[in-house]
């Protein structure tokens, strides 16, 4: 990934399980970004899953061309998912129908997390990289270098709606 530019790379394809695939266009610009705690799946070129402070272009950066750790990549592609209330209060927020099977120790981890000192947090080194697609916040992130581009995911009445195969292969 790391010899490719971003100009190179077109629209990003998802493909569930039974090979039903959802095509998403490029967003024009990064979301803007909330005060809330967040959950990050790295799909490549690792697979953890790590919960910080950090919105994402920051995280990007806090990875790749501004690392704050021992290690760093020269490119990466990971998506935001979803925490629901645990986003503003990890302490007492309702789970509600969030599927995650390691929620103790997400709320958890998500309870460490502090601004300045402790602003990531892995929760799994190598988690897998099936997820509910439901669950994704607001899309997916590719980053190449110093530069960093968003793919916003299609909201869940569009997909009902102008993609209802995809959607229920994804659901399944």
């Amino acid at each position: 990934m790391e010899h490719l530019t971003l100009s190179a790379i077109g629209r990003l394809y998802l493909t569930t399980a039974n090979g039903a695939t959802l095509e998403l266009s490029r967003g024009s610009r990064l979301p803007q970004p909330e005060k809330e705690l967040h959950m990050y799946q790295d799909l490549t070129p690792i697979n953890s899953m790590v919960v910080s402070v950090l919105d994402p272009a920051t995280y990007y950066a806090d990875i790749t061309v501004k690392p704050s750790h021992s290690f760093s990549f020269p490119g990466m592609c990971f998506v935001e998912l979803e925490l629901g209330n645990l986003a503003l209060d990890p302490e007492n927020g309702q789970e509600g129908d969030l599927p995650y099977s390691f929620l103790q120790h997400l709320r958890e981890a998500l309870m460490e997390l502090k601004p300045g000192s402790k602003e990531n947090k892995l929760v799994h080194r190598v988690h897998s990289l099936v997820f509910p697609f439901r669950m994704v916040k607001n899309g997916f992130y590719l980053g190449i270098g110093g530069e960093l581009v968003y793919y916003p995911m299609l909201s869940v009445d569009v997909l009902r709606k102008d993609h209802s195969n995809w959607w229920k292969s994804a659901n399944l």
